[in-house]
């Protein structure tokens, strides 16, 4: 149960910091000094901006086969820790 309810909050919050993001960062904005910023920007490719053809295919594949992994070989361990790792990083993945 907790694997889902951390996909769900997971992807929630990441929409909603995207949508807020959106509206109300449009400038620099200065969190440390000269040293960390805050500024929108949008990446339209896969981590670190990489390109790769297909993306939409990749992604989906990528998560189904997360998704196979987690309920043959791991959800069955009862794992608390392996169940929060896998919806965090699915809730990252989706």
């Amino acid at each position: 149960m907790i694997f889902y309810c951390i996909i769900i909050f997971g992807v929630l919050i990441d929409l909603v910091s995207k949508y807020w993001s959106s509206i109300f960062v449009n400038e620099k904005i200065q969190i440390l000094g000269d040293f960390v910023y805050l500024y929108h920007i949008k990446n339209d490719g896969i981590a670190f901006s990489i390109d790769v053809p297909f993306l939409k295919v990749v992604t989906i594949v990528l998560i189904l086969g997360i998704f196979y992994y987690y309920f043959k070989e791991e959800k069955n361990k009862q794992s608390r820790l392996v169940d929060i790792s896998f919806g965090l990083i699915l809730a990252g993945a989706i």
